[in-house]
């Protein structure tokens, strides 16, 4: 049976534990940066400039363990003519497969993100625009 299931439809059943693990991830995440940004000035910059590196690197290694995503923008007639129809079908089974298997660094991104994304809401817009709602709520 294959790993990539897909009902009748043509969309990927929902996947309950997936989304749950990326809720908790992501509120733990949010958890630790923002227990350590409120230290000091000092553990606040490493604490940012840490997640933001972090998830330049996971970027990274996703756009190279995925080949780029070079074979979502091509089609079988574009690989060399020595490959056999198998191996152009094998190509892109194995394209597909390694999207699939990255999907937990996708996961780790998201998680390392929001909690930068946040910060910057607090810091761009509540901080600005509404800042007595910020001092109530982050004092």
């Amino acid at each position: 049976m294959s790993k990539l299931q897909i009902n009748a439809g043509g969309r990927k059943p929902f996947n309950l534990r997936l989304l749950l693990a990326l809720i908790l991830g992501t509120l733990l995440s949010c958890l630790i940066y923002f227990s350590l940004i409120t230290v000091n000035e000092i553990i606040m910059r490493i604490t940012t400039v840490g997640y933001m590196v972090a998830a330049a690197i996971i970027i990274i290694i996703y756009f190279i363990y995925n080949k780029a995503l070079i074979a979502e923008k091509i089609n079988p007639d574009m690989l060399p003519a020595n490959m056999s129809a198998v191996d152009k079908c094998a190509y892109f089974e194995k394209a597909k497969e390694r999207k699939e298997n990255s999907k937990w660094l996708i996961m780790i991104l998201f998680m390392l993100v929001v909690p930068v994304a946040l910060d910057l809401v607090k810091l761009f817009v509540l901080d600005n625009f509404f800042p007595t709602l910020s001092e109530t709520w982050f004092s």
